[in-house]
């Protein structure tokens, strides 16, 4: 039901948030940066807390989140089409880039926020699409966290949703109608 419920709610956000105009995508963006900063030392200290790391990893950690959301700010230059004139005889090409719909991203225990919050959750939200994360089982506090201050800094309901379902769960993400992609990082 927790994954259904999940899936469901970041189909029924894609609608809207895939027409709302990348700059303002990205303004959250920068929203959720400045929260990062504000809250580093609330964050390291939950990392450290719960997934045993010394203060200093768990902060490389929280900073390996803010890294890729200032990539993902630059989202406008990279959603850029192209197009070219007579490619053939009387024929045009132009290429768009568009949201695809629900992602879903399911991440290992090691990094609970590099991984979900950094590598995957900025470049897909930027780019219009929504997404469930699969928070690890044994450090999902980080990302839970994390999915709060995304709320905070204006990113509407269902448009980030997490899970803290088990990996039997999880697996009904691989075969769901309504996900498009899948980003995994993790083990056998």
């Amino acid at each position: 039901d927790e994954v259904e419920s999940a899936v469901a709610s970041a189909k029924a956000a894609f609608e809207s948030w895939s027409q709302t105009p990348v700059m303002k995508r990205v303004q959250v963006l920068y929203n959720f940066r400045d929260l990062l900063i504000k809250n580093m030392d609330e964050l390291t200290y939950i990392c450290a807390r719960e997934h045993g790391k010394v203060w200093n990893e768990s902060m490389g950690d929280i900073l390996k989140v803010k890294e890729p959301v200032e990539f993902a700010c630059g989202t406008p230059s990279l959603m850029m089409g192209e197009s070219l004139m007579d490619t053939s005889s009387g024929y045009d090409t132009v290429l768009y880039r568009e949201p695809i719909g629900v992602f879903t991203g399911i991440v290992p225990f090691n990094f609970p926020g590099m991984i979900p919050m950094g590598w995957i959750a900025p470049l897909c939200i930027a780019t219009g699409n929504t997404l469930v994360i699969k928070a690890a089982s044994m450090t999902p506090m980080t990302a839970m966290r994390l999915t709060e201050l995304w709320q905070e800094a204006g990113l509407p309901d269902g448009v980030l949703n997490i899970v803290t379902c088990s990996r039997n769960e999880a697996e009904l993400f691989l075969t769901h109608p309504d996900v498009k992609g899948i980003s995994f990082v993790g083990s056998t």
